[in-house]
């Protein structure tokens, strides 16, 4: 039996998380602790259903906060509960190679997008900006370099032309949770998982790629609607103009966001 250590958060850990748990299976895995955020006021994801699984149903999981990196405790707890099994879904911290030796690099992480083509952040963001016409999902193999190592799982899906980023995160969220499915059901089996050698051109997005929503180029019409698709996200400043130091918002007529302007 795999004793399992998850680490994760915002809908996409949390969505993994709940399959996880429900998707028991005899004595193949063993959820023995989970580190997620506890507050949901304080995150733009606006939950932490993790801990409230943990507090009100599963008190015989240990929960780890993630609001800092915590590596003493996790360390504490991989040992304590002999875990063999790191699972990763969008942590909020990168995990040192000191903590994947302690489970001999038996670790895995959801990067949703593409490697090594989209490292890093905002790649829903960046997929529209670089107008990309096929979405995917990534399962690798944790080593110490970043969004690194080799892949377990791919999944994608087509980008529908006009898309904007609050469609395609949906969309890339649930092609997420059916690639997350497969693994669970590989895990609750005898078979060994999948490996193969991570292939193609390496690049890194900062989270400073949120700066490009400033529109520049307001005469080229494919600029500025490319922009507005690519920055409508719920919460988040949209895509927008200066003029005489006062910012225009600019905002898809089709798009979800719902961001007020003041």
């Amino acid at each position: 039996m795999k004793n399992i250590i998850f680490l994760g958060s915002k809908s996409l850990g949390e969505a993994c998380f709940d399959y996880l748990l429900k998707s028991l299976n005899g004595d193949k895995y063993k959820i023995c602790c989970a580190s997620s955020n506890q507050d949901s006021s304080n995150v733009w994801w606006h939950t932490n259903s993790i801990y409230q699984i943990i507090t009100e149903e599963r008190p015989d999981i240990d929960f780890i906060p993630m609001d800092e990196k915590n590596l003493e405790v996790l360390s504490q707890k991989i040992t304590e509960h002999e875990i063999d099994m790191i699972i990763s879904v969008q942590y909020n911290w990168i995990i040192p190679d000191q903590i994947l030796k302690m489970v001999s690099h038996n670790a895995i992480n959801l990067h949703n997008a593409k490697l090594p083509e989209y490292k890093g952040f905002n790649a829903v963001n960046m997929h529209i900006l670089n107008d990309e016409t096929v979405y995917t999902s990534t399962l690798h193999w944790m080593i110490e370099d970043v969004d690194a190592g080799e892949i377990a799982y791919e999944r994608e899906f087509p980008i529908a032309p006009n898309v904007d980023a609050t469609q395609l995160y949906e969309m890339a969220l649930m092609n997420a949770v059916e690639m997350f499915k497969e693994f669970v059901e590989d895990l609750n089996s005898e078979g060994p998982l999948p490996r193969k050698e991570m292939k193609g051109d390496s690049k890194f997005y900062s989270r400073k790629t949120l700066q490009r929503k400033v529109i520049t180029d307001t005469d080229s019409l494919d600029t500025v609607t490319k922009k507005s698709r690519a920055f409508s996200f719920s919460d988040f400043e949209p895509a927008y103009f200066e003029f005489n130091e006062v910012k225009y918002y600019v905002i898809p007529e089709t798009g979800y966001n719902t961001h007020e302007n003041n």
